[in-house]
């Protein structure tokens, strides 16, 4: 998927890695972050190039989020200011 509809540096990026899945995915999460922030589709931000830091063109700061293992998170905000992004952990109890 990432050859066929991600910028070339990140297609080349994800071919290229060792852990495949977990760099597509990372990508992923962070065009998905940039096109809800402004309640796009998906399909419209899977060109936006996102590797190449934490401002995208100028449009969204991005900041990928620490999950579990074998998952990949981002958050964006429109607009190039910083944001400080907080996560707290809780669990489910019975």
């Amino acid at each position: 998927m990432s050859a066929r509809y991600f910028p070339a540096d990140e297609a080349r990026h994800v071919a290229g890695s060792e852990q495949r899945a977990a760099a597509f995915a990372t990508l992923w999460a962070r065009k998905e972050a940039c096109v809800k922030a402004t309640g796009g589709r998906l399909t419209q931000g899977l060109a936006l190039p996102v590797s190449a830091g934490p401002v995208v063109r100028g449009m969204y700061h991005v900041v990928d989020v620490p999950v579990p293992d074998g998952f990949a998170g981002a958050v964006a905000l429109r607009g190039p200011e910083p944001i400080r992004v907080t996560t707290a952990w809780w669990s489910v109890t019975e």
